[in-house]
């Protein structure tokens, strides 16, 4: 069996991956170069940035994802010699921690968590703003660092046999009945295939309506972010604040993000984002006030309704799957995404999850 991916950020890589792995022949294609995207850009925290006001039906995916990540970028890292970073570097949500809702969710999910007053947060990260007067901590918190996990998978996916064509955007498809897809059109020619995933990102719903002339609701939202560098160490925890957040790499980067903006397709930074973000970093960091960052840069989130995203077989078609719409949580969720997607491609019913709450049409 034969299976297109169209899209080659995180979430089509992942999909390749586990289709790969179940024996089918891949093709994986992208518009541009591929993980160059939100994939790319993003902060690489493997949790949501608020828990509590995540739907809880989500949770059982993240956790399976996260438990995969562990043993995956070591796996990773040996067989490519590229090491994604996962790194449990804890969590601080700061102004948090006494908060019901947040205490609420630790208790009932049985999260591993605990209250930092201000003098046990100024010994846990004592560069911190001293504003800062209490945290909740949940040290199993876990980050990847992105751009690397993507080379890495770049290099497992070839490899392995996936085929990736980059520049090849797709232009009309060949559907000789009324239910299935022959082949797709695209810049590099037609391809045929059995079957097809759209993992187009922030390009899904515009793909959907130009092409099936139907409604998807996946819609950009451009996040930008901001980057820094202290000495390794220098902040040991993720910290997240109702102003942004902070990202300590192995390294001593520190990203500063992120921006929500709804504005198309438009994915340069700009000034009035740096200086928010940059503020940002001062109040958190007040040394960094003192700092010129050293890059700046902007990606298209796929927006969806409430960030729940479609994992599904779209109605029209029976031989057409979507796997998009993540929003914030991509790489968070792209190796469950990816295992639920290959349970109803292949119709495999051992699924650890329900796929009925990503239904495209309920």
């Amino acid at each position: 069996m034969r299976i297109i991916i169209i899209g080659a950020g995180v979430i089509g890589m992942f999909s390749a991956y586990e289709l790969r792995r179940a024996g089918l022949q891949v093709t994986l294609i992208d518009r541009g170069p591929p993980g160059k995207h939100s994939s790319w850009a993003g902060g690489g925290i493997l949790y949501p940035v608020l828990p509590w006001q995540f739907p809880r039906f989500m949770f059982p995916l993240i956790t399976w994802s996260i438990d995969f990540y562990r043993s995956f970028c070591e796996d990773l890292a040996s067989e490519t010699g590229i090491d994604p970073e996962f790194v449990s570097s804890g969590a601080l949500f700061l102004g948090h921690g006494q908060d019901a809702e947040a205490l609420d969710f630790v208790r009932s999910e049985q999260i591993k968590a605990e209250h930092l007053d201000a003098q046990k947060l100024r010994f846990e990260e004592p560069n911190l703003s001293p504003q800062g007067s209490a945290a909740l901590r949940l040290p199993e918190v876990a980050q990847i660092r992105n751009p690397r996990l993507i080379k890495a998978m770049m290099v497992w996916l070839r490899d392995h046999g996936v085929e990736i064509m980059s520049e090849a955007e797709v232009t009309g498809f060949d559907a000789p009945t009324p239910r299935h897809v022959q082949a797709l059109h695209t810049t590099m020619g037609k391809l045929s295939a059995d079957a097809f995933v759209l993992a187009a990102g922030a390009w899904s719903g515009d793909w959907v309506a130009r092409h099936l002339h139907q409604p998807l609701a996946i819609s950009p939202v451009r996040g930008q972010i901001l980057l820094y560098h202290r000495a390794p160490g220098y902040l040991r925890h993720i910290v997240l604040s109702p102003r942004g957040y902070l990202i300590p790499r192995k390294d001593g980067s520190i990203l500063c993000g992120s921006t929500q903006e709804r504005v198309g397709f438009d994915s340069e930074p700009t000034d009035e984002a740096a200086l928010k973000l940059a503020d940002t970093a001062a109040f958190l960091l007040p040394e960094l006030g003192n700092q010129r960052p050293e890059a700046h840069w902007a990606g298209l989130r796929p927006g969806s309704i409430n960030g729940i995203p479609y994992i599904d077989r779209h109605p029209g078609f029976d031989n057409l799957y979507i796997n998009s719409g993540h929003f914030r949580n991509g790489l968070l969720l792209a190796p469950a995404s990816a295992c639920l997607l290959a349970d109803i491609i292949l119709k495999r019913d051992s699924a650890p999850f329900s796929a009925d709450p990503f239904r495209l049409y309920p």
